[in-house]
C-alpha cells in the first residue's frame, strides 16, 4: 500500500525539512494544494516554507525545539486560514515531528476539526460568561447581606447616643435638640434600606439627575459638617471645612450625595485620633469638582486597597473601619453621576479620600 496515497486522500501535506532550513514534499500533493494555486507546491522541489505559507514563519521557532528533540515529540501551529484560488477559506493546520531522524511538517486540511474547535472555544466563553455573571450575583447577594446588617448599626449607634444623653442631660431646650437628632437618625436607618436596595437595581443605569436642580456643593459640605460635629466633638476631634470654598453646582442627587460625604466624614472620624483633624477641601479643575478628605489616621493597608471600593466587608477593628453608606455604595452613587472616587495617603501622614463631580454647564469658577 501507498501511504503516502493515503497521505493525500486523509488531506495531509507532507514536507520534510532539509539541511539547509528549505522543505520539500514528500508523497502525493493533497487535491487542496492545487487549489491553493502555487507552483512550488506541485514540483517536489526545495522550497522556502515562508513562499509556500508565510503564516508559518513564526511557528518555525517552536518546530525547531521539536526537531532538536527526542523523536515522537510534536507541536501543532493551530489553525489559521487561507485563501483558494476561487476566494474560498482553507482552514489549515501544520503539524511539526520527529520521525527516524526525519524532521517532518505536516499541513492538514481538515473543515470538520476546525469547526468542533470553533464549537468548543464558543462554549468555554459562554461559560465563562455565566461563570462571571454567576460571581457578580453571589457578590452581590454577599454585598447585599453585610450591608444592611452594617448600615442598620450607624444610624441605630446616633439613636442611643442621643437618647443616652437625654438621659443624662436635664428636660431643657438641648433635650428637645437630641430627641430631632434621634428622630432624624431613625427616619435616616429606614430610608437605607431603601436606598441599598435601589442601589443594587440601578448600579448600571443612568441617573435622572436635572441639571436644574444640581446641588451646591458648599451647601451639602455645610450641612455635612454641621450634622457631624456633635460626633466630632464627643470624640475630641477637629472637624473643619475649608474656608473659602467656591460655590460648585454639580451633577448629582442632594440627599445622596449627602449619604456619600457624610460616609467618608464618618469614616475619617472613625479613622482619626483623639485630639486629631478631619479636613474637607473643595477645588476646581476645569469641568469638575473635587471634594477632599483628609484624617490623620492610618493609611489603608497596601494589601485592601485593591477591593477597597468593591466588595463590602464588615471590620470590626475601629482603626481601619469603613462606616455609613459604604465605600461599595459610594462608588455606585457617584460613578452613576458621572464621577469618580478614590483614595490616595495624605502627604502630611494619614488617609486621603477624594471624590470627583462634574460641574453644571455654565457654572464656572473665576479663581480656577
Amino acid at each position: 500500500m501507498d501511504m503516502s496515497a493515503v497521505m493525500a486522500v486523509l488531506e495531509r501535506l507532507v514536507l520534510e525539512r532539509l539541511p539547509d532550513g528549505r522543505f520539500v514534499r514528500r508523497g502525493t500533493l493533497p487535491a487542496w494544494c492545487r487549489r491553493l494555486g502555487r507552483p512550488a507546491l506541485r514540483a517536489p522541489i526545495p522550497v522556502v516554507i515562508g513562499e509556500l505559507f508565510p503564516c508559518l514563519d513564526p511557528f518555525m521557532e517552536a518546530a525547531e525545539v521539536v526537531w532538536r528533540g527526542e523523536a515522537g515529540a510534536r507541536v501543532s501551529s493551530g489553525f489559521w486560514t487561507d485563501t483558494d484560488t476561487d476566494g474560498a477559506e482553507l482552514h489549515l493546520e501544520a503539524l511539526a515531528v520527529r520521525v527516524d531522524g526525519a524532521e517532518v511538517l505536516v499541513v492538514a486540511h481538515d473543515e470538520r476539526l476546525f469547526r468542533e474547535q470553533q464549537r468548543l472555544l464558543q462554549r468555554a466563553r459562554e461559560l465563562r460568561l455565566a461563570h462571571d455573571a454567576l460571581l457578580r450575583e453571589m457578590e452581590h447577594k454577599d454585598v447585599l447581606l453585610h450591608t444592611i446588617v452594617h448600615e442598620l448599626a450607624a444610624p441605630l449607634h446616633t439613636i442611643l447616643g442621643m437618647l443616652s444623653l437625654l438621659d443624662e442631660a436635664p428636660r431643657h431646650a438641648s433635650g428637645v435638640q437630641a430627641i430631632d437628632s434621634a428622630l432624624a437618625a431613625a427616619r435616616e436607618q429606614k430610608q437605607v434600606i431603601g436606598e441599598v436596595l435601589e442601589a443594587f437595581s440601578a448600579e448600571h443605569a443612568p441617573p435622572a439627575v436635572a441639571l436644574a436642580d444640581a446641588p451646591d456643593l458648599r451647601l451639602v459640605l455645610d450641612r455635612v459638617v454641621r450634622e457631624r460635629q456633635a460626633v466630632a466633638a464627643e470624640r475630641n476631634i477637629r472637624l473643619e471645612l475649608a474656608p473659602g470654598a467656591p460655590l460648585h453646582h454639580v451633577v448629582a442627587e442632594h440627599d445622596r450625595l449627602v449619604r456619600v460625604l457624610s460616609n467618608l466624614v464618618d469614616n475619617a472620624l472613625c479613622r482619626s485620633p483623639t485630639g486629631g483633624t478631619v479636613r474637607l477641601t473643595v477645588r476646581r479643575e476645569g469641568a469638575w469638582a473635587y471634594v477632599v478628605i483628609d484624617d490623620q489616621g492610618p493609611p489603608v493597608p497596601l494589601e485592601r486597597l485593591s477591593r477597597l471600593f468593591g466588595t463590602l466587608a464588615l471590620r470590626r477593628d475601629a482603626a481601619v473601619a469603613y462606616g455609613g453608606l459604604g465605600l461599595f455604595f459610594c462608588r455606585i452613587a457617584v460613578e452613576r453621576w458621572g464621577g469618580g472616587i478614590g483614595y490616595e495617603p495624605s502627604e502630611h501622614g494619614g488617609a486621603r479620600f477624594w471624590v470627583r463631580l462634574q460641574g453644571k454647564d455654565g457654572d464656572h469658577d473665576d479663581r480656577s
